[in-house]
């Protein structure tokens, strides 16, 4: 029943993001992940790491099914990231919205930074520098933001507890 779930809310924020999204929250001309956000809020507040990678593991399949990247890269990097900030928060306080912000934009700066690598815009386009400045960083700010409004629902879901 909880992969159900799972699935159902990557779907539906899948959908939520190709329809709201897409072109009306351009940022410095950056496109933010609301699926990615999702992922590493719900791996902050999850109190099973089941619950933490699987969710990872839809939005990342969700965002690769739509495309812009190579197959697959973008599951990897969100599962990676999910774990990390899994283990991050479960290592400090699991019920601090501080160490939630503190993880996702962390490891969404990391998480961002091997995305680029992975599909070789990093390497191509911009020098590593030049691609942290003006793309992991501003994406991990905006991250950060979005995952203080997913917070609520990721905990209401995911926790089993009503937190805000």
């Amino acid at each position: 029943m909880k992969i159900l779930k799972i699935f159902l809310t990557a779907v539906a924020l899948f959908v939520l993001e190709r329809v709201l999204f897409v072109r009306q929250f351009e940022i410095f001309s950056l496109t933010p992940w609301l699926l990615f956000t999702f992922s590493l809020t719900v791996a902050s507040v999850s109190e099973e790491y089941n619950d933490a990678l699987a969710t990872a593991f839809f939005c990342g399949l969700a965002a690769d099914i739509s495309g812009g990247g190579e197959f697959g890269s973008a599951t990897a990097v969100f599962t990676l990231s999910a774990a990390a900030v899994y283990f991050f928060s479960s290592r400090l306080f699991r019920n601090s919205l501080i160490i939630a912000l503190v993880g996702v934009f962390v490891f969404g700066l990391g998480g961002e930074m091997i995305y680029f690598f992975l599909n070789g815009r990093g390497i191509s386009d911009f020098s590593a520098l030049q691609t942290l400045w003006s793309v992991a960083l501003p994406l991990a700010v905006i991250d950060t933001v979005f995952a203080l409004v997913l917070y609520p629902l990721a905990k209401r879901l995911f926790a089993g507890r009503r937190y805000v």
